[in-house]
């Protein structure tokens, strides 16, 4: 849950608010927004139609897809003139208020940048005068070969920038979480999962339970890919999907006046699979078991991607999956992350070699300048056989060619 309050400390920037739209920030002349999730739209819904309206002259940046998602996240906003899409890699010029001794106004470039932690999210790189501020907003970056691919955070001759102000998500700075596997990691875990159950026979459900309304889009469609086969969706839960067209190939929907049990499921594929995976958001709503996962004619394996359950003691890097025993099944949760792990973080940190860190996320147990300590603290020992510049799995031997297809890609294009 970001703390970061809107504005950067550098007085050359404090013209722009970012993910942050309470009454403290509405002096503020341009907006940023990382992505659509809630802790970043913070005052959005209440005084966005305002700040934005035709007669403003207030600007929002954002990626083309954020501005997709806020159309159907707030449909009495309008998003249209004055909420302005940037292109990852392609840098836009702002005018500062503020003016030089020759009456000019400094020039700021701003670059959206890949995080690889939702669909649509990005990091904004400002560059003026003697400030390169890099705000990550939440990112899921594994190690110095990811930052490597990042040519935005380089300069002409291929080396690291020299940022000077770091506003760092902190979502995982704590010991607790010193290790998360990577993504493609564990993802075909849950692709394992499923497959195994979804192959005992055609009674054999699977519930793909989520807890966010927002944010699991990409493995949704890696699922369905892997697996052959379309993942059944309420649109009342998700109705955000249907403006996403890339997961077109997908997912089915069904709503609430058109139950489960009454959803026209479609022809059998080749596997047997059609319309036996499904998208559950049940448990975030309170409810325990929804009309999918209470069927008596199935047998249902809840399969939940999370973060926040495995608190891994130091250097644990074989548990990627816990079990439940539920209604005479067994469950699982797989340390699906989106944020960095506190060795990924001090491994960004370590690369890039920041001036100054500004924590965004910080707990009430802490204060920042704790988290900075403990980012920095080279004192905390890693395990021999992990190497900070490559944060990688120890027990994982990866080849030169080897990577995270979908996130090194990623990290070189545009995000979707």
């Amino acid at each position: 849950m970001s703390t970061f309050n809107g504005r950067l400390q550098n007085p050359e920037l404090n013209f722009i608010a970012i993910d942050d739209f309470k009454p403290n920030n509405h002096d503020a002349s341009v907006f940023f927004v990382s992505h659509a999730h809630s802790d970043h739209l913070e005052g959005f819904g209440k005084y966005g139609g305002t700040l934005f309206d035709s007669n403003s002259n207030k600007t929002l940046y954002c990626s083309s897809i954020t501005k997709r998602l806020l159309t159907v996240k707030f449909p009495n906003i309008q998003v249209d003139s004055n909420v302005v899409s940037i292109d990852v890699g392609e840098p836009c010029i702002l005018h500062s208020p503020r003016k030089n001794s020759d009456g000019t106004s400094p020039l700021i470039t701003v670059s959206a940048l890949p995080t690889l932690h939702v669909l649509g999210s990005v990091m904004f790189l400002f560059e003026c005068q003697d400030i390169t501020a890099l705000y990550t907003g939440d990112f899921r970056i594994h190690n110095a070969s990811d930052v490597s691919k990042m040519k935005w955070l380089h300069d002409k001759d291929g080396k690291p920038l020299k940022i000077t102000d770091l506003y760092l998500d902190t979502t995982f700075a704590d010991k607790l979480y010193n290790w998360f596997p990577k993504r493609d990691d564990a993802t075909a875990k849950i692709i394992e999962l499923s497959e195994e159950w979804l192959d005992r026979s055609l009674n054999h459900h699977v519930s793909l339970s989520i807890v966010a309304y927002y944010g699991y889009e990409r493995l949704i469609m890696d699922v369905s890919k892997k697996l052959n086969t379309k993942l059944l969706v309420n649109v009342d839960d998700f109705p955000h999907f249907k403006y996403i067209s890339e997961m077109d190939g997908s997912v089915i929907f069904y709503s609430k006046s058109s139950s489960y049990r009454e959803t026209k499921r479609p022809r059998i594929d080749s596997n047997n699979r059609s319309g036996r995976i499904h998208v559950c958001f049940c448990r975030r709503k309170g409810v325990k078991r929804c009309d999918f996962c209470s069927n008596s004619s199935y047998k249902v394996r809840e399969v939940k991607p999370c973060a926040f359950s495995f608190n891994l003691k130091p250097y644990d890097h074989a548990n990627i999956i816990s079990e439940k025993t539920e209604n005479g099944y067994t469950n699982y949760k797989v340390a699906y992350a989106t944020h960095c792990s506190l060795t990924e973080l001090r491994c960004f940190i370590n690369y890039l070699k920041p001036t100054n860190i500004h924590p965004s996320v910080v707990p009430d147990s802490n204060s920042a300048e704790q988290i900075v300590a403990l980012l920095l603290d080279n004192a905390f020992e890693l395990n021999n056989s992990f190497d900070v510049n490559n944060c990688s799995d120890p027990s994982h031997t990866e080849t030169e060619n080897e990577s995270d297809t979908s996130d090194a890609l990623s990290l070189e294009s545009p995000p979707i």
